[in-house]
């Protein structure tokens, strides 16, 4: 796959932002869905950086392009946020559902100028894929197992996340009715970025009826928990 073909990337701009978000969706979804809600977000003062990815990533059967997603996502990122440093902006921020919050779990951990954001409905990525079927349904067609997709994914799943010498804070949203991503295990990925760098984190139970509608209610707190969130003087 291409980088073209991982993902995509769209920029909505405030001219008089000093601030940028990186706004990342969840799996099987484009950009054009949130369209209402990142406008109002640069309504907030934000410039907004947003990125969906495709549907092969995790439908292939093939662990090699989620590993190819997250380290071009990274690139990509490093990218972006160097472009705006050079403008005069020193505050980023995101906010991540499901495989958005994957992807933006581990560009956290390698780009400390993300000092801020909330990770929505995201988690373990190898037991998420094993609980939906379709996802399950190719990585077994290519003969994986659940184990196998642990240890192929195991430095992105907990990726070394560097200390953060400036204060950091992340929230971690979840529902104990997410299947995929249950709240029940969120904890251990709360303490071990805390542990690795140092910064606070948050977690926020969602009431929620399965990983989508779980995933949904975290978006519609969207605004509201940025304004709460936000790290800029």
């Amino acid at each position: 796959m291409t980088e073209k073909s991982i993902f995509r990337r769209q920029t909505f701009e405030n001219n008089k932002a000093k601030s940028v978000l990186i706004f990342a969706c969840p799996f099987g979804t484009k950009i054009g869905l949130y369209r209402k809600l990142i406008k109002g977000l640069v309504k907030d003062g934000y410039s907004v950086v947003a990125y969906d990815f495709d549907n092969q990533v995790l439908l292939s059967g093939e662990p090699s392009y989620l590993l190819n997603l997250i380290n071009e996502a990274n690139d990509d990122i490093n990218r972006i946020i160097h472009n705006y440093e050079v403008q005069g902006i020193a505050n980023f921020g995101f906010y991540g559902t499901s495989l958005g919050a994957f992807v933006l779990f581990n560009a956290a951990a390698v780009i400390p100028e993300l000092r801020w954001g909330i990770f929505n409905a995201g988690g373990n990525i190898a037991r998420g894929v094993w609980e939906l079927k379709s996802t399950r349904r190719a990585f077994v067609r290519q003969g994986y197992t659940l184990d196998d997709l642990d240890k192929a994914w195991s430095k992105i799943i907990y990726p070394d996340f560097k200390h953060r010498d400036k204060r950091s804070r992340f929230i971690i949203m979840g529902s104990k009715n997410d299947h995929v991503a249950p709240y029940s295990r969120l904890a251990d990925f709360a303490g071990y970025i805390t542990n690795k760098s140092g910064a606070e984190v948050d977690l926020k139970k969602v009431i929620g009826y399965g990983h989508n509608h779980s995933a949904f209610i975290g978006l519609t707190k969207c605004r509201r928990l940025i304004k709460q969130l936000d790290l800029k003087s």
